[in-house]
């Protein structure tokens, strides 16, 4: 090997592996990506949030580029979620499970993926993933994984017609929640980890104003309690960190 064919693959290597974002970059053999994850953290006084990550090309050529999406099973039917990928740039793509795009060389300022969340003034916590490949090279899949926390903030959400309000208390100690409020029978309350994983859930048989939550045994971490009236409706969403 010559010289100038080893510095320049020298040099195509270190660039490789520079984070050019400020992110963790992952690089496939055709292709790369800012990271395979991205945190989007806002609180519900924010209208709809938008955040991307860049896509990187280092075939020499055109890529035609195929995303699948696929939601978390607690991924709340209230927020509205809109994809732009480099073939629609200006123009969200909405209620799509997979769309085509085309990776140019070199790569031009559109070549993100855009994910938009419209949260409808609804705190909540869930994970959208995203399986991103060259639709000629599968073996150089990518997931892409965009967390979307809506911590609540003065604005409230008008989805569901009864917003009774409830009081939580955690009490180590008893290794248990008490819950206080209007609580009639049938309501429901499902207990989930940051994972978007259903750890328990349980339904309220009898009126009363306290109600105790006996937590199983739980690792430290971040937790969501749901709270579903009798039609199913989403009344509260309270996060816990044990």
């Amino acid at each position: 090997m010559s010289k100038v064919k080893f510095y320049s693959l020298v040099i195509f290597l270190f660039f490789m592996g520079i984070n050019k974002t400020g992110y963790n970059q992952i690089n496939a053999v055709n292709w790369g990506v800012s990271d395979t994850n991205l945190f989007i953290s806002k609180n519900t006084d924010y209208g709809t949030v938008h955040d991307y990550l860049a896509l990187y090309n280092y075939s020499g050529q055109d890529l035609q580029m195929r995303w699948v999406k696929y939601l978390d099973s607690n991924w709340p039917t209230w927020w509205g979620i809109s994809f732009t990928d480099p073939a629609n740039y200006h123009t969200n793509i909405l209620n799509l499970d997979s769309a085509d795009f085309t990776l140019t060389d070199p790569v031009g300022f559109s070549n993100k993926l855009i994910i938009g969340v419209d949260h409808q003034a609804y705190a909540w916590y869930a994970t959208a993933h995203f399986k991103v490949f060259p639709v000629l090279h599968r073996e150089d899949t990518l997931w892409l994984h965009y967390n979307i926390e809506i911590a609540q903030g003065n604005a409230t959400a008008t989805i569901s017609q009864n917003l009774n309000k409830f009081k939580w208390q955690y009490l180590p100690s008893l290794h248990q929640i008490n819950m206080t409020g209007n609580l009639t029978a049938q309501k429901s309350f499902t207990l989930f980890n940051l994972a978007g994983q259903k750890i328990m859930q349980q339904t309220i048989t009898t009126s009363a104003s306290t109600y105790n939550i006996k937590l199983p045994h739980l690792k430290t971490g971040v937790y969501f309690i749901q709270l579903r009236d009798k039609e199913g409706l989403i009344m509260e969403t309270k996060k816990f960190i044990f």
